[in-house]
C-alpha cells in the first residue's frame, strides 16, 4: 500500500474496503479513506469503478453493479475473471508486481475512456432479468426429470 499511497493523486478520491486484511493508515494529504465490512451490494452502485482481487463473488457484485473494475488477481479462478472482465471491455488486469505504482495509470484509463463505463452498464443492463437461483433449480429439475440422475447413480 505504501506504493499505492505514494502514486495515488492528492485530488482523486478512492475508498479502500477493509475485510480479512487491515491497510495502513493513509497519509492525511491524499483523498483515501478506508472503511470496514459493507455488503457489495450498497457499496458498488456508488463507487464509478471497482478495483479488486477478481474472485467470483466480487467480479459478479462489480458486474450486477454496471461498473467498470480492475482487477489484481493473485491465485485460483481469479486470473479467469481477469481476462473474462478484459475480454467484455468491462475493465482491465493488473499484474501483482508493483500493481500500487500502476493502479492510477489504469483508474485514468478506464475514467477516460466512456466504452468502459457503457460496457459495463449493457451487461448489468442483460443479466438484470435473470434470476440465477431459479435458473439452477429448473435445470436441476429437467435433469432428474429427464432420468439422467437415476442414470448417474
Amino acid at each position: 500500500f505504501r506504493h499505492l499511497y505514494k502514486a495515488w493523486p492528492e485530488s482523486q478520491p478512492l475508498t479502500i474496503q477493509a475485510g480479512w486484511f487491515s491497510p495502513p493508515k493513509p497519509p492525511e494529504n491524499k483523498s483515501i479513506t478506508v472503511i470496514g465490512p459493507c455488503p457489495h451490494g450498497d457499496l458498488f452502485p456508488q463507487a464509478s469503478m471497482i478495483i479488486h482481487h477478481g474472485g467470483a463473488g466480487t467480479t459478479t457484485s462489480a458486474f450486477l453493479a454496471g461498473r467498470p473494475q480492475i482487477i489484481i488477481p493473485h491465485f485460483a479462478d481469479q486470473p479467469y475473471w481477469a481476462r473474462t472482465v478484459k475480454a467484455l471491455h468491462c475493465g482491465a488486469q493488473l499484474r501483482r508486481r508493483g500493481w500500487g505504482r500502476k493502479l492510477p495509470a489504469a483508474a485514468e484509463k478506464i475514467h477516460a475512456d466512456p466504452e468502459f463505463q457503457h460496457c459495463a452498464r449493457e451487461f448489468a443492463a442483460e443479466q438484470a432479468p435473470r434470476n440465477g437461483a431459479d435458473e439452477g433449480i429448473r435445470q436441476i429439475e429437467d435433469w432428474i426429470s429427464s432420468g439422467a440422475a437415476r442414470r448417474a447413480t
